[in-house]
Formats: C-alpha cells, structure tokens, sequence
C-alpha cells in the first residue's frame, strides 16, 4: 500500500507531463493514418487491395498501419481531452470557468468549421468541440455514472450497425464496385486548383460534420471523453504502477482483432458485405484495447526516464498540439493537393508511410524550437486569446 500510495503521489507531481506526452504521441500517430486520407481517395481505405491492386509491399504497409495505428491515437486524443477536461474543472470550478470553457468550445468548432472546408474535409476540431460541450456539461455526474455512461456511449455506432444488419438493411450480398471512373475524376479534383477541390471538399464535410456526427462521430468521441474524465475523478491511475501483465493482454487482444478487421477488409474487396461489416466491429472493439495498451506503455515510459531527451520533445508537441494538427493539414494539401506538387494519388503505401516519418521528425525537431524562442503555438495562442476577449471586456 505505501508503494502505491507513493506512485499515486509521483503520478500526481508529474501528471500534466504524462498528458503532454500522451497528447503528443496522440497527434503525431493520426497523422500516421490521415496521410492516407490526404493522399488518396476518400473510399481506398476501406478498399485497399482494391486500390493497391498487386503492390504487395503496399498491402503489408498499409495493414501495418490499420494494425499498429488506425483508429488508436484518435482514440487516445479523446481520453485525453476529457481527462484535460476533469483536470481544468478541478483547477477553476467557478461560473468564470464555465462561460471560459464554453467558448473555448465554440472557439475549437469555428477553427473546425473552418479547416474542413478551407483545408481538409477529415477535421476532427468540430466533433470534439461538440462532444467537449456534452462532457463538461456532464463533468459533475457521480464518476462511476460517467464511466458506464461512457462505454454505452462509445458502443451506439457498433450497436446501430448490429441492428441494422440484423434488421437485413443490407439485404444486398454483394456490394457496388467502385468505380475507376470515380477515383480518376477525384484525383484529377485534387491535382486541380483550390477552388476547384470544393466540388468534393465541401459536401463531403458537410457529410461528416451533419450525418456522420449524428450516426458515428459524436458518439465515438463523448464516450472516450467521459472516460477519460471518469479515469481522472475515479483517481484510477494509482492502479497503474500495480498493473503488469494485464495492459500487454488489452495490447495483444487488440491487435488480434485489427488483424482479424484487416483481413477481413482484403476479404471485402471480393464485393461482399459481411466481411465489411465484420472488419468494422473488430477493428472498433480491438481499437480501444490497444489504446489503453499504449497509454500504460506510455505511462511506464514517462516514469522509468529512459530516453528523457525523446519524452521532452514528444511533451513539447503535446503542448503545441492544435498548432500541430492544424499545420499537419497544411503542409499535407502543399504536398498532395493542387495548389501544392500535386501528387494526390501518385504515392504507394510505403511511401506514406515515409512521408509520415518525415513529419513525425519535423514536429519532433521544431516544437521544442518553437516553444524555447516563442512559447505558446499559433494556435494556442488565438484559441486563449479569443476565449478571454470577452470576459475582458
């Protein structure tokens, strides 16, 4: 007891460090996976073999990533944004506080509105700002209600394609073809001008910020983020020091169900719907698993002080993290788009895969540049500045 009290109070002292380093792996590892949204097109993910056609170098990377990355770190961002969300509510529990966190909210859904249709439809600011409203709204429940509350939460999209699967909504057993046509008229949209991605830009953020927030989004995001405040109020990390073998057990599980959804997904290319419907569940209950895998991994990590130098830099981004997500999307669409090299569509699996190494490297070396010479990020800075304004005057 007096070893996991004292790890309790370490965990205590060092625990905004521990955010910073989970908030900045998390940003870094979606872009491992939105690399492939900015360079290919919108429906070739969930088609690979399809769009890699015998590029077996291309299938193995991109399984890796389905494996190792998809659906993980934006899993972890979520955690994180509710857990930031308990800690400022202990912080500045005043009415202040309240009207402060509320328009910083509407703040973070004016920058998504913005980013889907200026830069990429793939924003996530506009579903979190919208879930981050519901949980603080929710913050003062009793924590075990949050932590139910949130699971039931996360599981509505599974349950919703559950029932309408049972329900014979796809009735059909094959699934449409795509259609080549259609991937070469998007490709030849995004190697176009700026004002000319709109045509493809628009309505499918549209599409993503109305129908996909309702069926999908919203839900995914809510329940991870009452989690995450749940995990806060609950004081549940002074049960990680204690924890051996159990987080590895989340990570192998996990991993066997994304292997299970990836080859599921190979099988979906045969243009049939179970194998579809099956690679979603797996990979939506395999993903979480391994989310909770690599947040304890990174919470050992931050307490054994091995490769400090590393962890600095990963916390650094952490702390400059919307700046990150937001300059990831631009330097991406100079890359890919148009009104950039164009090369939307060029680039096999492998080489993303490299181009996402690249930017990992760049944050890792810029950030802890950026914040010793000027300190806060861009971002950061016009997010606080405008969520003050008001209370000043």
């Amino acid at each position: 007891m007096a070893d996991l009290a004292t790890a309790s109070r370490r965990f205590d002292a060092s625990r905004l460090h521990w955010l910073d380093l989970l908030r900045g792996s998390a940003v870094l590892g979606i872009f491992w996976v939105n690399v492939f949204l900015f360079a290919w097109p919108e429906t070739a993910l969930d088609r690979p073999r399809l769009w890699l056609a015998d590029d077996t170098v291309g299938w193995w990377s991109w399984a890796a990533m389905h494996v190792l990355a998809e659906q993980k770190f934006i899993n972890l961002l979520a955690l994180v944004f509710g857990m930031s969300l308990a800690l400022s509510d202990q912080r500045h529990g005043t009415a202040e506080a309240d009207a402060r966190q509320r328009r910083r909210m509407t703040i973070l859904a004016i920058l998504g509105l913005l980013h889907a249709w200026l830069l990429w439809w793939g924003d996530i600011l506009f579903t979190y700002a919208c879930a981050g409203m519901l949980a603080w709204w929710l913050r003062h429940r009793p924590a075990h209600q949050l932590l139910t509350l949130g699971v039931l939460l996360y599981a509505v999209p599974a349950l919703m394609m559950l029932v309408l699967d049972l329900a014979g909504f796809w009735h059909a057993d094959t699934l449409p073809a795509p259609d080549p046509a259609d991937w070469a008229a998007e490709i030849a949209l995004y190697q176009s001008s700026w004002w000319a991605q709109m045509a493809h830009r628009a309505p499918t953020a549209l599409l993503w910020q109305t129908t996909g927030l309702i069926t999908a989004s919203l839900w995914h995001a809510l329940g991870l983020m009452l989690i995450g405040l749940a995990l806060v109020r609950l004081r549940l990390w002074a049960q990680l020091p204690a924890a051996r073998h159990w987080p590895w057990s989340l990570v192998v599980a996990g991993a066997l169900l994304m292997t299970a959804s990836a080859y599921w997904l190979r099988q979906s290319d045969d243009l049939q719907w179970r194998p579809l419907l099956l690679a979603f569940q797996a990979q939506y209950w395999g993903s979480p698993l391994m989310t909770a895998g690599y947040a304890w991994l990174l919470y050992r990590w931050s307490l054994s002080g091995s490769a400090h130098n590393l962890q600095d830099r990963l916390s650094t981004v952490g702390q400059l993290a919307l700046s990150v997500y937001l300059l990831q999307s631009v330097l991406a669409t100079l890359l890919f788009y148009g009104h950039g090299l164009g090369l939307f569509g060029q680039l096999q699996a492998i080489e993303l895969l490299l181009v996402a190494l690249g930017m990992t490297w760049l944050w890792l070396w810029l950030c802890p540049l950026w914040r010793r010479h000027l300190g806060t990020g861009p971002a950061e800075r016009l997010w606080r500045y405008l969520a003050h304004y008001r209370m000043k005057e």
